[in-house]
């Protein structure tokens, strides 16, 4: 991942991995990526990640109750991606912002299955 936002491929870090993964796969190798439910959350960067934004926009992540307004918020927690908003699986227009992130990833990097890492309650 790239600065730990999930649907991202670090540049830098994993500099030709496309071309790696093309030849693993013309070695009959399969490609399962880590992706981890929780999106980071970065309002004050300077580059705008989409799946954030998106999700922030169709009102997607679980909210909480303030105590002090009783009015719902985005519940923020605390990952290793840093602050960290948790999308609401339960809704099915969450399923289809899933999809379609998952679905623009693959178009960068082909793989064959997913492995959704750290959705334990």
């Amino acid at each position: 991942m790239y600065d730990q936002k999930a649907f991202t491929v670090d540049p830098v870090s994993y500099a030709g991995i496309f071309q790696f993964v093309e030849e693993l796969k013309q070695d009959d190798k399969h490609i399962v990526p880590l992706i981890e439910p929780g999106v980071a959350q970065r309002i004050k960067s300077i580059e705008p990640y989409e799946p954030y934004l998106l999700g922030s926009w169709a009102d997607l992540f679980i909210k909480t109750p303030q105590l002090t307004t009783m009015n719902l918020t985005t519940f923020t927690g605390l990952t290793r991606q840093g602050d960290t908003v948790f999308p609401d699986f339960f809704d099915p227009a969450t399923q289809d912002f899933w999809s379609y992130e998952l679905n623009k990833l693959e178009t960068e990097i082909r793989f064959d299955g997913v492995w959704l890492s750290m959705n334990e309650v």
